[in-house]
């Protein structure tokens, strides 16, 4: 899974500057327990988390009035935007396609979530430690409403709800995923 940041321009911004556009969430190096992580989110503040786009859409001709999901396809793109000394953004989409047991590709899930930090102290921000945390805690404070996410909009198009499981330390996308019907599905990295 690349991690890529979405670019808009505004010209009544100024320009923020990229970090760490083309890293993979599951080749973090360092453990999000290594001393540096930890003394980066000791002085660390969560701002805000603000969904910035979510998109649902029914692809299937056919649907029944809730359709069983079997199978389904993730991906993770993460970035990291460093707004001034003290400030920055961690960007998050997930992207899901679904199938059914016939693998019949059902529907597209898009959502992406932006978290807002703050730096307690007037130290800088480091962008080798930022592209860890981005990865590392960052992504961890954010899954939960991704989560959610994805499991209303999976409702809201008459599938099952899809229930994401959880994180495993180091792993970028959930072991597995549980469907209302009571199937169970394990995840692989690809």
């Amino acid at each position: 899974m690349a991690a890529r940041s979405r670019s808009t321009s505004d010209s009544r911004r100024p320009p923020h500057k990229r970090v760490n556009d083309s890293s993979d969430l599951a080749n973090a190096k360092e453990s999000a327990g290594s001393p540096v992580i930890q003394q980066f989110v000791e002085r660390t503040e969560l701002s805000g988390i603000r969904t910035t786009k979510v998109h649902a859409e029914l692809v299937a001709e056919e649907v029944d009035d809730v359709t069983r999901v079997d199978s389904l396809k993730i991906e993770v793109r993460a970035g990291a935007r460093i707004l001034d000394s003290d400030r920055f953004r961690c960007t998050y989409t997930f992207d899901v396609e679904v199938a059914n047991t016939s693998a019949e590709h059902l529907a597209n899930l898009t959502v992406e979530f932006v978290a807002s930090f703050r730096m307690l102290d007037q130290s800088g921000i480091d962008r080798e430690q930022l592209t860890s945390f981005t990865k590392q805690v960052g992504y961890i404070v954010v899954f939960p409403y991704a989560r959610e996410a994805i499991q209303a909009l999976s409702v809201r198009l008459g599938l099952d709800p899809i229930t994401l499981g959880l994180l495993q330390q180091d792993q970028d996308i959930p072991r597995s995923v549980s469907f209302t019907s009571g199937s169970r599905l394990s995840l692989r990295a690809t």
